[in-house]
């Protein structure tokens, strides 16, 4: 690209710049003062208004996600947001940002999907304790699956048959994963951790899923 556009670097213009169409994006939009206080680390809010003046050029609706809000794909399939908290009104207190993440539950055929974000211990360990609707059979490691995500109670209480780890291998075995990585471990539950996996591709046919590892699975990737 010989001219860069100044949004390059958001993920969503990756997705529309390969061709993918989007009319509709459902957006937690932080408040300011949230927002800021996380610079550099975790969220800018002018970062968050570039964003949508981005998806506004691009002739993209942004929506707020609410939970509750359920949209049916066809095919036996339904997408749900099952929790999206505000960082301020919440039912424990104030939060960071990590925790207005959007709690999604994916289901298909006899199975269910859990998407979790970058949910923390906060949220994480409220869920734990009022896990009606987080059981799930494939799970999206919230956090990267590093120390600081939700307690362990609250992997008991999904009871993940597989978990998909969005993270490098050398932080998937450092210090900072351990507990989570020995917690799936004695739970035999199978990981996969794109570090090691690259793309992980998830098939649901209703009656059965199958994993799909770019460079298959690893299951002793850190010893």
């Amino acid at each position: 690209m010989k001219n860069p556009s100044k949004y390059q670097k958001l993920a969503a213009t990756a997705i529309i710049n390969a061709g993918i169409t989007i009319k509709e994006v459902y957006f937690n939009i932080p408040d300011k003062t949230i927002c800021d206080r996380e610079i550099p680390w975790g969220c800018n809010y002018q970062e968050v208004l570039t964003y949508r003046k981005m998806l506004k050029e691009r002739q993209v609706e942004v929506k707020s996600a609410q939970a509750g809000q359920a949209f049916d794909l066809g095919h036996d399939t339904v997408l749900k947001i099952l929790y999206a908290f505000n960082g301020i009104q919440t039912p424990v207190g104030t939060t960071d940002i990590n925790d207005m993440s959007l709690i999604m539950r994916l289901e298909h055929g006899q199975h269910k999907h859990l998407f979790t974000g970058d949910l923390n211990r906060a949220i994480g360990s409220y869920l734990a304790d009022h896990p009606q609707e987080i059981a799930a059979d494939v799970l999206k490691m919230p956090h990267h699956g590093t120390e600081g995500v939700a307690p362990n109670q609250f992997f008991e209480q999904v009871g993940a048959k597989y978990a998909l780890v969005p993270s490098p291998s050398g932080l998937w075995c450092s210090d900072r994963s351990s507990r989570i990585r020995t917690w799936f471990k004695e739970h035999k539950t199978p990981v996969f951790v794109n570090g090691f996996s690259g793309h992980v591709r998830v098939e649901d046919y209703g009656d059965q899923i199958k994993i799909l590892a770019e460079k298959g699975y690893n299951p002793d990737g850190c010893t």
